[in-house]
């Protein structure tokens, strides 16, 4: 409550928005990486007046990305019927009736990051970079899921 006194959010965001109005931007997007991190009364204050405040009234030109461990992040004033949560645990992500179908397809999202990634960041294809001759792709992405559990950072640190 001190702080709110002293530090008014509104008018800066009201004063922000304007100015980068001004100049031709429509939304800013702030990206909080590994939120849960931070200690709960920290979270709780930084989401009160931060975070809620910029989220609630500037008609969605501050967007937010929050990355937090399932159960471990404060919304304070935030709907949460009106954000969107992403599960990215695979066992979450994908709906299937056996954890062999689940598997499946968290390989075939493996599949998908790895040919979509190399065919616009590199303009080939998967086979361009992987010994086909011994295993085959699907062979590759099998292993790829079984080591990094489907987390694309995971993927990304393997492959590098």
């Amino acid at each position: 409550e001190a702080l709110l006194k002293c530090f008014n959010p509104i008018l800066i965001m009201r004063s922000i928005k304007e100015l980068l109005k001004n100049i031709g931007i429509n939304h800013v997007y702030v990206c909080l990486d590994d939120f849960s991190e931070i200690e709960y009364d920290a979270m709780k204050v930084f989401v009160d007046v931060i975070i809620s405040p910029l989220n609630n009234l500037s008609e969605e030109f501050f967007k937010f990305k929050i990355a937090a461990y399932p159960g471990r992040i404060y919304l304070g004033d935030i709907d949460p019927q009106k954000i969107e949560q992403i599960r990215l645990d695979f066992y979450e992500l994908y709906q299937a009736r056996t954890i062999k179908d689940v598997h499946g397809q968290a390989q075939e999202s493996i599949k998908r990051l790895i040919e979509k990634r190399t065919k616009y960041f590199c303009k080939k294809s998967p086979e361009d970079f992987f010994d086909t001759s011994r295993n085959s792709m699907d062979d590759y992405y099998k292993m790829l899921f079984d080591v990094t559990a489907c987390v694309p950072r995971n993927v990304g640190w393997g492959l590098w």
